[in-house]
């Protein structure tokens, strides 16, 4: 009887026509995180851009690190009192005729632990008082109908325009999801997982600026506390295109990769994609066949082995 292994699998694609997602992250990010940070007690998260605007906490206001995310590891985020500090700076904090976007990965829980109010507040560039930028918030269930939606919004402090909108796509089914806020000229534009989910025309007028540090899990008095995961936080100085989000949200890494480093693999056994965008397979091992297909692999520690018979994992 034939037996074969796998050690890796990984699928991409090539792309062949103008204008395809697969291309370079864009350009011009002013704040960028990928939380990827490895250590026990971690309290600061490296901003790569060029405004070196690094994120920070303090003891027990810290979220967990390590979580699986998208992209490498994950904030989670508990609901009570974990929040990021990012301080203020005109590179994050543009005014009512300046573009923006800000884009992000989230995952909530089903329960937010302390919602007092209807969103709880993933990304806020406000403490409560004057105008504020830009809010991205989770829409919880003391939203009723629209719980499990995300809201953007931004607010110019006169009292009067405060323009957002409330996605029509769900994000409460225990994936991770991609979320961009665009300001371009006069329209203000939500995106869920790269595709257009809701515009609405900027009638803000007067000064979105403030002095508030921008706050990551929680608004800036304290309130509304975030309870999941943040992952891949950017914001860029001006308002990305459509095909543009639609690149941060597929990446540059492969859509599928299954690397096979489960030590005991059986029949009905999850395969986990490593990509990040969730693909999981599940491995049949045929009626009756209970062996453990894992073996020593080439690359990494483990392998699959396959009976050539009727052995092989669905995706």
């Amino acid at each position: 009887m034939a037996t074969v292994g796998v050690g890796q699998v990984d699928v991409a694609f090539t792309p062949l026509l103008p204008g395809s997602v697969f291309v370079a992250e864009p350009a011009g990010a002013v704040l960028s995180y990928s939380f990827d940070e490895d250590g026990q007690d971690t309290t600061s998260f490296r901003d790569t851009s060029p405004s070196r605007l690094n994120a920070t906490c303090t003891g027990a206001s810290c979220p967990a690190i390590g979580r699986a995310g998208h992209s490498g590891s994950a904030l989670w985020f508990d609901g009570v009192d974990d929040y990021l500090t990012v301080p203020n700076s005109a590179a994050i904090n543009p005014g009512a005729a300046q573009d923006f976007t800000v884009a992000l990965w989230v995952r909530p829980e089903s329960i937010q632990p302390t919602a007092t109010n209807s969103d709880s507040d993933v990304v806020e560039k406000w403490a409560g008082a004057d105008g504020y930028p830009y809010v991205i918030r989770y829409l919880n269930p003391g939203a009723g109908t629209d719980a499990g939606k995300i809201a953007v919004a931004r607010y110019d402090g006169s009292g009067g325009p405060n323009p957002g909108i409330r996605s029509t796509k769900l994000v409460n089914d225990g994936r991770l999801h991609h979320v961009a806020f665009v300001k371009r000229g006069g329209t203000l534009a939500l995106y869920i997982d790269g595709q257009p989910d809701g515009e609405t025309p900027d009638t803000t007028v007067a000064a979105t600026t403030n002095t508030s540090a921008l706050y990551i899990g929680r608004r800036g008095n304290g309130i509304n506390s975030y309870a999941g995961l943040i992952d891949d936080l950017r914001i860029y100085g001006r308002g990305l295109s459509g095909d543009e989000i639609a690149a941060l949200y597929a990446g540059a890494g492969p859509l599928l990769q299954l690397d096979f480093e489960d030590g005991w693999m059986t029949g009905g056994a999850t395969v986990t994609d490593q990509s990040g965008w969730q693909h999981d397979g599940v491995l049949d091992a045929g009626t009756g066949d209970t062996a453990g297909k894992a073996v020593t692999g080439q690359v990494g520690v483990h392998a699959l082995s396959l009976d050539g018979v009727d052995d092989y994992v669905e995706v």
